[in-house]
């Protein structure tokens, strides 16, 4: 996966896991969001379900699931967890990271959606 696709992925799994932090109140933890964005992020490989999909689409929300969980460790290059805040990392050499930069090392995307 290309550098700008991994930073975008992981800051989106980091939203994800920042949602799922509610779950008390919105219900959507890390499970029912990979139910949501299982098929979106794996993509589906047809629009027609069969029984055997069931299995399949199952599994995407598994692994959704744990990509949401684990995100700051499958991406720690590109993320940083700071409390609620979303840090995206633009220090080293991806470009992903550096197009983000603004004049800090990182971006952040806080409660209140400011930088």
């Amino acid at each position: 996966m290309s550098p700008p696709n991994s930073a975008l992925l992981g800051y989106f799994l980091a939203l994800m896991k920042r949602i799922s932090k509610h779950e008390d109140v919105n219900k959507m933890g890390a499970k029912n969001l990979g139910v949501v964005f299982g098929s979106i992020i794996l993509g589906p490989e047809n629009l027609l379900l069969t029984l055997g999909d069931k299995k399949k689409l199952q599994n995407q929300s598994v692994v959704v699931g744990l990509l949401i969980s684990n995100c700051y460790e499958l991406f720690p290059e590109y993320l940083e967890e700071d409390g609620d805040d979303i840090r995206l990392n633009a220090a080293g050499d991806s470009d992903a990271a550096a197009a983000t930069s603004t004049s800090s090392d990182t971006v952040a995307l806080s409660d209140s959606g400011r930088r």
